[in-house]
């Protein structure tokens, strides 16, 4: 199999878009379409459903994807070995971030980083924990900051959050020093990332409580201004709380709902990877928003 069809066709599918994938290969449209084509004739299946919003892999591709994405791990390791043999730095290195908190310190850190490995490249992309350590072991990520989930990786954490109430400042249950996680039970309950698997969901089920969702969102400065116009009360990451407005009151939970934050990668990450992971997980503990 020809390593660069296999890449047209991963970018395609990672775009959602032959035309994007055409860009960030510095290829045409049709250069794209005619290696992926030649790869369909060579496999004998077709690879991509193709509609006017986008392409996405068929299913056949889809049982194919992961062993397509190992060979083009394993090129891009070969090549950063090779370089680094010859006393040269080089790869690129993408990593994902759950919470917009941690945004600005990672843009120093990395600042920092290029400027002493310049011939790394580093590309930043957000997502959501569950979805992050998805993404971590099809190689789509090679480092993600996340907080903890379970499986097989290298962990490292930087810091300790909680998840937090946001509660109306004249909702009765304003005044309390902290929050049952049974009242989400009665009261109106706005739901961030419903029906996905984030620290919300994953508190409830615990616990054994089925929230009264009024309300949901996939945005978390939404939920805020919607629990400061009285609609209903939210729970969130602490660290994610950076909002400060006197009618939204940020009140701990009953019991507390503590997190672990930190740094994952694969135990085969690539050698820019590595260089980078020894650089995050380096930082002085204070440069992270959490305990």
């Amino acid at each position: 199999m020809n390593l660069d069809k296999c890449r047209a066709l991963v970018c395609a599918i990672d775009s959602k878009s032959i035309t994007a994938a055409a860009a960030k290969m510095s290829f045409t449209p049709s250069a794209i379409s005619r290696m992926i084509a030649s790869l369909e004739e060579e496999l004998g299946f077709p690879l991509l459903v193709r509609k006017h919003v986008g392409v996405t892999p068929t299913q056949e591709c889809a049982r194919l994807l992961p062993e397509i994405r190992e060979m083009l791990f394993h090129e891009d390791t070969c090549l950063q070995t090779a370089a680094c043999i010859r006393g040269v730095e080089a790869g690129s290195v993408t990593v994902g971030i759950a919470n917009a908190t941690f945004y600005s310190p990672i843009a120093s850190l990395v600042g920092e980083f290029t400027r002493n490995h310049p011939n790394i490249a580093v590309d930043i992309r957000s997502g959501r924990s569950s979805k992050l350590f998805d993404d971590l072991a099809n190689r789509t990520v090679d480092i993600c900051l996340v907080t903890k989930r379970e499986g097989s990786y290298v962990w490292q954490q930087i810091g300790r959050d909680e998840l937090v109430a946001w509660v109306p400042a004249s909702h009765r249950l304003a005044s309390c020093d902290a929050i049952p996680i049974g009242a989400f039970a009665q009261e109106a309950y706005i739901d961030i990332f419903p029906g996905l698997d984030v620290d919300n969901a994953r508190a409830f089920a615990a616990i054994r409580v089925i929230p009264n969702t009024r309300y949901s969102t996939v945005d978390s400065l939404a939920a805020w201004e919607m629990v400061r116009s009285g609609l209903g009360i939210a729970m969130n990451n602490r660290a994610n709380t950076v909002l400060r407005d006197p009618g939204v009151k940020v009140l701990p939970l009953d019991p507390p709902q503590p997190l672990s934050c930190g740094f994952a990668r694969r135990e085969d990450a690539s050698p820019a990877a590595l260089v980078l992971w020894e650089a995050l997980v380096s930082a002085p503990r204070s440069t992270w928003p959490v305990s």
